[in-house]
């Protein structure tokens, strides 16, 4: 009898154990969706990003670089910044395209300094190496023996440095309006050091700086992308969570969508924000425009939703302002993609109308009222531009205009930039201004009166010696 209450002595104290602890589990369990919904001590996060609108969004896209410099610098330097630029510019914005002539925007920079030089000087580097040794006592062999001592220590060495500087005044112009749309000086440091007996290679720090300079130049024209990351909430909403980690964007929304409304809505702000980041996500990787923006109007819709149900908590606020940004952002940049296809569509039915001799609607281009007639044998502006258009070499329009009989050309400061900007070389608008206006015209006679005499001149050149050896 004793012996079989101590056998079911334990077995009821088990039992009671457990009941006590299942009670315990049970309460525990109902009580971690309140405390726990939300980010929990061990935090889940994701990182998402946003586009940037660029510092300078053109309206003008078709642009023209100058560089210019009153330094005496090689025009090596010169072109190679105004080359970097047009193949820079378009890779920062697409829309951007580099022209000769009729341009939309100038881009103008003028070095004011650039300079480099190179001097020696003695340099420590830390190298490790044996420093000593000591003697010490070998307990297997019962004899002394030497063991070497390594460290690092500075040794000195001779270097060339190289050291420079550039200074650009960069300037921004909308061709119609004549507006200054941004403007800066920018400044570039150069500081290299070779190990002698190496020699840098000529006109290296110049090249640099000039890279330098124009990174600094198409990084004002490039959108960019911003990294931000986003702490994600547990508890209930834990495997949703985990599934936005894994960037399972659609899955996550499924499950989401699968957990119903909380009854507390500061709880169910939680998962209203899960939400808009899984639509933020997909606007990151949405294959066009349209769908991003999409994707991103519902994101700061859930966003927005999720501050309303709990507006304590600010990583909703700072997610919505983000979200808000980046659409605003992306808007703009959406106008102007709009804008550039439509100023294309335009050119395209203006120049399918110049080759049919139509409008874009169809109908006959008409002829301005009050137009003037102009003789084409006259030279003038218009006449210049076209040959540039047409590809003809500076050479030969320089010498056209000397040869010309009639010139007719227009050379204030306002018709000579119009020239700049259409690719008239300023060496060309010399030869116009030298060679064209000022020239009095030659009559029919007078060519006729300077061929004879040449004629006469070479046949009595060539004849009066036969003549005297005849007569000899």
């Amino acid at each position: 009898m004793y012996c079989s209450f101590l056998l079911e002595r334990p077995s009821r104290l088990f039992t009671k154990s457990l009941s006590l602890f299942t009670i315990i589990l049970i309460l525990a369990s109902a009580s971690i969706p309140a405390r726990a919904q939300g980010f929990g001590r061990w935090k889940m996060d994701v990182d998402l990003y946003r586009y940037i609108a660029p510092k300078i969004l053109l309206e003008g896209t078709d642009i023209q670089v100058h560089v210019t410099t009153q330094r005496g610098l090689s025009r090596n330097f010169l072109e190679q910044m105004k080359q970097s630029l047009e193949i820079g510019l378009p890779r920062a914005d697409r829309r951007l395209k580099a022209v000769s002539y009729k341009a939309e925007t100038v881009i103008i920079c003028d070095i004011t300094d650039l300079s480099s030089s190179s001097r020696t000087d003695t340099r420590y580097a830390s190298v490790y190496r044996k420093v000593g040794e000591h003697t010490v006592f070998d307990e297997t062999t019962q004899m002394n023996r030497t063991v070497e001592d390594f460290g690092y220590v500075n040794e000195p060495y001779t270097a060339t440095i190289v050291d420079g500087f550039l200074s650009v005044f960069y300037e921004c112009i909308d061709v119609k309006t004549g507006d200054v749309i941004d403007s800066d000086t920018i400044t570039s440091d150069y500081n290299q050091e070779h190990a002698y007996p190496q020699v840098p290679s000529p006109g290296a720090a110049e090249y640099a700086m000039i890279g330098n300079a124009v990174s600094y130049i198409t990084a004002r024209f490039s959108p960019r992308a911003e990294f931000f990351n986003l702490l994600l909430p547990k508890g209930r909403l834990k495997g949703a969570s985990q599934l936005i980690q894994k960037r399972m964007w659609n899955s996550a929304l499924e499950k989401l969508s699968a957990i119903r409304e909380f009854k507390d809505p500061e709880k169910d702000a939680f998962r209203v924000y899960d939400i808009a980041i899984s639509y933020q996500g997909l606007s990151n990787y949405a294959p066009d425009p349209d769908s991003s923006r999409h994707y991103l109007e519902k994101a700061v819709s859930y966003y927005k939703e999720a501050v309303r149900k709990n507006p304590l908590e600010d990583r909703f606020r700072r997610a919505e302002l983000m979200a808000e940004a980046s659409l605003t952002d992306h808007r703009k940049l959406e106008a102007a993609m709009r804008d550039y296809e439509s100023k294309k569509q335009k050119a395209a039915a203006v120049a399918g109308a110049q080759t049919t001799g139509q409008t874009p609607a169809g109908k006959p281009a008409a002829q301005p009222v009050g137009a003037q007639y102009v003789d084409p044998s006259i030279i003038t502006n218009d006449t210049v531009i076209g040959w540039v258009r047409a590809g003809v070499s500076e050479k030969k329009i320089r010498s056209r205009i000397n040869q010309a009989e009639r010139t007719s050309f227009d050379l204030s400061s306002g018709d000579v930039s119009n020239l700049l900007a259409s690719g008239v070389s300023a060496r060309t608008i010399d030869e116009m201004r030298n060679f064209g206006r000022n020239r009095q015209p030659r009559g029919k006679w007078g060519d006729r009166l300077t061929l004879i005499l040449l004629y006469t001149m070479a046949v009595v050149r060539y004849i009066t010696p036969y003549v005297f050896r005849t007569c000899q």
